[in-house]
């Protein structure tokens, strides 16, 4: 195999690793966002509630 190709198949394996680490993080970051969600829903329904009661007002 010569360098180019070695080059190029070494670029690609670092591209695949960015690439499972982004989706990792992102499927991190969505866990998270969840789990505050679900903590939070009784409140969020709540705000929910509230504003469109000030809708109705306007």
């Amino acid at each position: 195999m010569d360098s180019s190709v070695r080059a190029q198949a070494t670029y690609i394996k670092a591209q695949i690793t960015t690439i499972k680490n982004l989706v990792a993080d992102y499927n991190n970051y969505f866990n998270d966002f969840n789990a505050v969600v679900i903590r939070n829903n009784n409140q969020i329904g709540q705000s929910f509630q509230l504003a469109l009661k000030q809708i109705d007002l306007i």
